[in-house]
């Protein structure tokens, strides 16, 4: 009713639609780009400087490591910003961890290694914290996604990507080790490999 009272003045109608528009689709699709922020950053530092940037032969040779296919649990993306392609990486149904936050998305990503027990890792340095929740992150993307305060408290501290790593330490082993040369990712290939 105080819709329709408003649309009979011309004025009030005009900042009312504007407010609409400016709350429920540009503010909330803007805080989405703030999210971006990091891979903006990137795309900007290589166009400033195309010669950090990874070159396929280094990347190939990286790859060249391990004789066969590869896993990507939590993705690759050797230049920082975007994903790199290759018929030898295997990404699985989520890229990276985007939606792999419920107990099925977690057991999809473990099947994923499973089925594909003859393939390598690929790993970025310190993998295991992909598994931990960082609870001020989480609470700050909460905050610039909805674009209100995050006053919630945590109730339940145990990680739901835990099983990830479970799985990851109890079948596979180191064989690179994750350093500036090979862009910060390392492989890990499967305990029944022979040693190298």
């Amino acid at each position: 009713m105080s819709l329709l009272l408003l649309s009979l003045n011309r004025r009030t109608w005009i900042v009312y639609g504007s407010a609409f528009l400016l709350f429920v689709f540009l503010a909330p699709n803007l805080s989405e780009f703030y999210l971006f922020v990091p891979q903006l950053r990137s795309a900007r530092f290589f166009n400033k400087h195309p010669d950090v940037q990874p070159s396929r032969e280094k990347i190939e040779s990286f790859l060249a490591a391990w004789p066969g296919q590869y896993i990507a649990p939590f993705g690759y993306r050797p230049d920082g910003f975007g994903t790199y392609h290759s018929p030898r990486i295997e990404f699985g149904r989520f890229e990276d961890l985007i939606d792999v936050s419920t107990p099925h998305s977690v057991d999809e990503k473990v099947i994923e290694m499973q089925k594909n027990p003859e393939r390598a890792l690929i790993l970025p340095y310190h993998a295991d914290e992909y598994c931990r929740t960082n609870e001020r992150a989480e609470s700050h993307f909460l905050e610039v996604l909805l674009l209100f305060p995050h006053i919630g408290r945590i109730v339940h501290s145990d990680y739901a990507r835990e099983p990830i790593c479970r799985y990851m330490d109890d079948h596979y082993r180191m064989l690179v080790e994750p350093r500036p040369e090979t862009f910060w990712y390392g492989i890990w290939v499967p305990n029944s490999t022979a040693q190298r």
